[in-house]
């Protein structure tokens, strides 16, 4: 006889050990959901509202926004030195880390 197909939803309460699938409660806030455990009720994790795609690209897009605001940093300066760049020093952080990444797709790192 075969073991169990284990459930993916399934998961282990770091708090009692059982494993069973969350409880899902209404959240608050951003959070469509809280999860907790069936059995003891030990908070788990918030769920959010938006897909895990679009989390992602809201994390990419206000990285890239924060980047813009501040000038590069000493590392970056010394890795396009490093590299080879012969530009005029980069304004910003992203300036910087786009210069960075078109040399390493060159091949120069």
């Amino acid at each position: 006889m075969s073991a169990p197909t284990p459930d993916p939803m399934e998961e282990c309460c770091p708090k009692c050990g059982a494993v069973n699938r969350p409880l899902l409660s209404p959240g608050t806030g951003p959070h469509a959901c809280k999860a907790s455990c069936a059995h003891c009720g030990r908070f788990w994790r918030w769920i959010s509202l938006l897909a895990p795609s679009e989390r992602i690209a809201r994390k990419v897009k206000a990285r890239l926004e924060a980047m813009r605001k501040h000038p590069p940093s000493q590392k970056q300066l010394e890795l396009l030195r490093a590299l080879g760049d012969q530009l005029a020093s980069p304004q910003t952080m992203a300036e910087a880390h786009d210069r960075i990444d078109a040399l390493r797709r060159k091949g120069v790192l």
